[in-house]
């Protein structure tokens, strides 16, 4: 096989063949954070470059060979280095601008 799951992360080695495409688009799909990396991948069959560009999984690191590269960098996004936090939200109201404060005052003068 010419590509290894461990744990989160299918890694593709050499040439990927058609017979590899079924087993990933159900890996993949099983857990939309899983991740690939393409950096040992020398060539990919159609149907796998399909189930990459309908799935668009994290890549950790980009195929080594240009044409690959070209094909899957713009529709595959770039896996994050470290887990993003979502900021707190605020339980505090919004402060009122300036031109909505002074509009206000000029209606309690009249």
């Amino acid at each position: 096989m010419a590509i290894r799951y461990q744990g989160d992360v299918a890694v593709f080695e050499q040439q990927c063949a058609v017979e590899e495409a079924a087993d990933l688009a159900e890996w993949l799909l099983a857990d939309r954070s899983r991740r690939i990396d393409l950096a040992a991948c020398t060539g990919l069959h159609s149907a796998l470059v399909q189930t990459l560009m309908a799935l668009a999984p994290p890549m950790l690191a980009p195929p080594g060979d240009a044409a690959l590269a070209r094909w899957l960098g713009p529709v595959l996004p770039p896996a994050p280095a470290q887990p993003v936090a979502e900021p707190a939200q605020s339980a505090a109201p919004k402060a009122r601008t300036a031109s909505r404060t002074r509009r206000s005052r000029k209606a309690d003068v009249q």
